[in-house]
């Protein structure tokens, strides 16, 4: 059973610095090493490797979803854009609920973490209500320019920071829904 899945857009696992690697593959690696230090135990995370294919869609994906205890968005623009990406909250909110609550709580087993700025006025109605937004970028209110961080750029301690805050709030959230 899936602890997590992550639904992101695949356009936003590419290289811009052959130094750097993967943004989604280093945060994937960098997440479950967190949640693990703070479960005492390696997580089960769901995230589709593959690129195109209508049999991950129509068999791997309703699967997981259907067992997947936390649903993690990685929001920039083409997630939005996506219509997979798109049917698979869809399909996780039909299985789990809209919204979808830890038993006896209020707090949501969504969880946003903003790669890239995208409207909220745009976003999913589920998604764009979300009260928190993990966001591993910096935007200059005056130009409206942003740079994103990463594992090895020139703010890896404010992503690093950010991937600690998301690995507690879904150590806690596992804590809760597995008790």
């Amino acid at each position: 059973m899936p602890d997590v899945f992550i639904s992101y857009g695949h356009l936003d696992n590419t290289v811009r610095d052959r130094d750097i690697g993967l943004w989604m593959n280093d945060f994937h690696q960098n997440l479950a090493s967190s949640i693990g230090t703070y479960l005492g135990e390696a997580p089960e995370i769901f995230r589709d490797t593959s690129i195109g294919g209508l049999h991950i869609l129509a068999d791997t994906i309703p699967a997981k979803l259907s067992q997947t205890l936390i649903f993690l968005v990685v929001s920039t623009p083409r997630w939005h854009k996506s219509d997979w990406c798109r049917k698979e909250l869809e399909m996780f909110l039909d299985m789990h609920g809209n919204p979808p609550v830890i038993k006896n709580t209020t707090k949501q087993r969504i969880l946003k973490v903003c790669k890239t700025p995208y409207p909220r006025n745009k976003q999913h109605e589920a998604i764009a209500k979300l009260s928190v937004d993990y966001k591993f970028y910096d935007k200059d209110e005056f130009t409206e320019k942003f740079h994103e961080f990463d594992r090895a750029g020139r703010d890896h301690e404010k992503y690093f920071r950010l991937i600690e805050e998301v690995a507690q709030e879904i150590a806690n959230a596992l804590e809760e829904l597995k008790s």
